[in-house]
């Protein structure tokens, strides 16, 4: 009964395609889509997003990124909560910087 449970949350298509490119030898890109099919069960609706990346390498060992994750849409469900009385999360979408040092 409970792998049923699972199973019967799960969407019935999910897909993602990720792209990278070196812009130069110093500057890179990422990007990622990513689409997830309606979960019936609990009634949150199928979506779509994209999450971008530019990353300038200003050293060999420090890398400097832009990030930006769900640029689609400014929210979006991706599960129910189960808790009595907390309200469903939603994804937010975001925009920051990282700075990577290697050694």
């Amino acid at each position: 009964p409970l792998l049923e449970s699972i199973n019967e949350n799960l969407p019935t298509n999910v897909a993602s395609l990720r792209a990278s490119y070196d812009v130069t030898s110093e500057v890179e890109s990422d990007a990622v889509f990513r689409f997830v099919d309606t979960l019936k069960r609990n009634h949150i609706p199928s979506y779509g997003q994209l999450d971008l990346r530019l990353g300038w390498k200003a050293t060999p060992t420090l890398t400097l990124s832009l990030i930006g994750r769900n640029l689609l849409n400014p929210t979006h469900q991706e599960f129910q909560s189960w808790t009595v009385g907390y309200p469903n999360s939603q994804v937010e979408r975001s925009v920051f910087l990282q700075a990577t040092k290697s050694f």
